[in-house]
């Protein structure tokens, strides 16, 4: 989420195209949604994978000379093909999917010292971004964004109108892990949630930043 907007102007744009958005809070009494921010981390974010089998040796018959037993303890041990765990994703209802313009706030931002200044330039106040969500439970789900962003979506739990929702994505050098709160309202044509992003350096674990948004969304 990188470009800037006047929050003023568009939170009027927004309470005079859709009365109450703007000034609804987010996640009224969400506290399993403020939760599930929080505690969002490396570890939340869990996508399928390929998990190397043990490889199992050849069976080592009784060798009738010394060369033969060790030509046999020389050969490499044969290895089952590689196989990739299927996991299917919670289903998103249909009310979350579509193209959705997406207006984010900035709440809160901490960050390492040596990287305060750069984070608060990248992740700027105000943000305006089109985003797009599509895909089913058996093949996955999608977000691309008008910023260039395209990653696949880890739904991990739909509560009623509330979807919890997580991915990650590289930016730069580092990795950006998402963990998205929507909160449907008006009956599907707009939303309210949270966002929080942790900004990792993969190769050393480093956490780098963590920035959260305050969002509301409209049907586009």
């Amino acid at each position: 989420m990188r470009k800037g907007f006047n929050l003023l102007s568009t939170l009027a744009i927004l309470m005079l195209a859709a009365p109450g958005i703007a000034s609804a809070d987010p996640l009224q009494g969400g506290i399993e949604a403020q939760k599930f921010i929080e505690n969002s981390n490396s570890n939340d974010y869990s996508y399928p994978a390929p998990t190397m089998m043990q490889p199992t040796p050849d069976s080592v018959r009784p060798a009738r000379v010394q060369k033969a037993a060790i030509q046999q303890q020389q050969r490499p041990p044969q290895q089952r093909p590689i196989q990739a765990q299927v996991q299917q994703s919670v289903e998103l209802p249909k009310g979350f999917m579509g193209a959705w313009v997406v207006q984010g706030q900035r709440s809160n931002m901490q960050a390492l010292p040596q990287y305060q200044g750069s984070m608060g330039q990248f992740f700027q106040t105000g943000t305006r971004n089109v985003w797009n969500i599509s895909g089913n439970p058996s093949s996955g789900y999608m977000l691309t964004t008008d910023q260039g962003v395209s990653t696949k979506l880890n739904i991990h739990k739909v509560a009623g109108n509330t979807a919890f929702i997580l991915y990650q994505h590289p930016i730069s050098k580092t990795m950006a892990k998402e963990a998205i709160v929507m909160e449907l309202q008006n009956g599907g044509a707009s939303f309210s949630g949270l966002e929080r992003i942790t900004i990792i350096k993969p190769e050393t674990k480093e956490e780098r930043a963590k920035v959260t948004y305050q969002l509301v969304g409209q049907r586009q």
